[in-house]
């Protein structure tokens, strides 16, 4: 890297570089021209001409432009045609432990697999199954190196709850379990938000603290908080409702944040509230944003769902609109175990049969974003006092896309784009990261997947 770019040259004769491997300082000269080159590309087409339009782009630039030629000719070159490709040239369904000693003895620092195999090699013994598994050598450290399962399985994790009807708070819930079980576990207990964290009643004796994920809305029930020195937080994606729980910004509540910070927050009116206060907060954004988007699917999506606190917001509708399908959040219920099922479903319902998504709530508008479902968001009417409210907890949302009055339904634009919040993304997934590494916890081996050949793009 000391040229500020990597990438493997020549995996092949008609192609200079490969682009499974990547890597650029930000901003570096051969990726900004790179990159302007390929919205030029899609600027007036719908479909490549190319299979590997991406890397003949790179070989133009390095013909048309001496900088860009004399930038690439000075990064060290790797080979992306033999050891990076060893794997696949001696078989992925290779059952001679031999095959795998050579791919260990040549030390590649990255091996290219490939996603077209049968999925029936991860229940094998085969070259495939050794290296996304556990590599069966004494002389080879794999990332899990000396954890065993008694140590992964004794992973105690807390998690949130409430009793609120509100399916928002449980969506903001699943999305940190969601990014807990893929590093650990799925939580061991859960404590509730609003009337346990600070006393924990019934929590069985720990003799360490409970790591605990930190984030959404706090809160109410003013006197429990901050929380049990028991816990070890990690606060992400977290929201100060300051009007309802001003306990929140007291001088015990500060001490504990600059205690376990950096603060994570949801939004950037929360996160200028703690910093007015001298605590080191920064915005994550919210880990609803970290919900993956969702593959193609064999049909597109034709539902269209307008989903709000009530319906008040059906009588703004147009009839350009068309046929739409209303959705409340609000449950009506306490259950917290029955809330969290529902809104597991409704990510679902949502990820798999929404066209477009017109929404007065907050976590219903930032997980579809983050599946990639086009959102149109509307204020919810309100008091002067509440749209106040709104605007706080909307105070980042904003950024990402126009929040429409209810009565700017009438000239709106009914098929608009999705929106793009890939470094929001990004930042709450980094954030998550960071927020929890203080927790030293060993990690999981993932769970392999192969991707179901209807997803893949065809051969070359």
């Amino acid at each position: 890297m000391q040229e500020g770019f990597f990438a493997y040259e020549r995996p092949a004769p008609d192609r200079i570089l490969a682009s499974w491997f990547l890597a650029a300082e930000p901003g570096h000269p051969l990726m900004t021209k790179w990159c302007q080159a390929c919205h030029l590309y899609w600027r007036l087409r719908l479909k490549s001409d190319d299979y590997f339009w991406f890397h003949h782009l790179f070989e133009k630039l390095c013909s048309s432009d001496v900088d860009f030629r004399d930038r690439w000719a000075r990064v060290p070159k790797l080979s992306g045609n033999e050891r990076p490709h060893r794997a696949q040239q001696l078989g992925l369904g290779n059952e001679d432990p031999d095959a795998l000693s050579q791919l260990l003895q040549e030390q590649s620092p990255v091996l290219k697999l490939s996603h077209r195999h049968d999925p029936s090699l991860l229940g094998r013994s085969c070259l495939l199954n050794w290296l996304l598994a556990d590599i069966p050598d004494p002389q080879m450290p794999s990332a899990w190196a000396g954890i065993s399962s008694a140590t992964v399985n004794a992973c105690r994790i807390a998690s949130l709850a409430v009793k609120t009807e509100n399916l928002g708070d449980h969506i903001q819930i699943l999305a940190a379990n969601a990014l807990m079980q893929r590093l650990w576990n799925a939580p061991s207990i859960y404590i509730d938000r609003d009337n346990s964290i600070a006393t924990l009643p019934g929590l069985p004796s720990p003799t360490s603290q409970w790591p605990i994920v930190l984030n959404g809305w706090f809160k109410t029930n003013r006197e429990q908080w901050p929380p049990h020195p028991m816990l070890m937080p990690a606060y992400v994606g977290f929201h100060i409702r300051l009007f309802q729980c001003p306990e929140l910004v007291e001088p015990l509540a500060l001490a504990h944040y600059r205690e376990h910070g950096p603060i994570g927050c949801r939004d950037s009116w929360t996160c200028e509230l703690l910093q007015s206060h001298d605590v080191n907060a920064y915005l994550s954004h919210c880990l609803s944003l970290a919900f993956p988007r969702r593959m193609p699917g064999y049909q597109a999506p034709e539902t269209v769902f307008v989903v709000s606190r009530d319906t008040k917001i059906l009588d703004y509708l147009p009839p350009s609109i068309g046929p739409y399908k209303y959705i409340n959040h609000y449950t009506g219920s306490s259950c917290f175990d029955s809330n969290l099922h529902a809104a597991s479903q409704l990510l679902s319902l949502y990820r798999h049969q929404a066209k477009l998504i017109v929404t007065t709530l907050l976590h219903c508008a930032l997980p579809a974003m983050a599946m990639g479902i086009p959102v149109l968001m509307v204020w919810p009417e309100n008091s002067t006092a509440g749209r106040d409210s709104d605007r706080q907890r909307f105070s980042s949302l904003v950024n990402l896309l126009t929040v429409h009055s209810p009565e700017e339904l009438v000239a709106v634009d009914w098929n608009p784009p999705v929106v793009d919040c890939v470094m929001e993304k990004l930042t709450a997934i980094d954030s998550f990261a960071m927020a929890t590494r203080r927790w030293q916890l060993p990690v999981v081996p993932l769970n392999w997947s192969l991707a179901p050949a209807i997803l893949l793009p065809p051969p070359p």
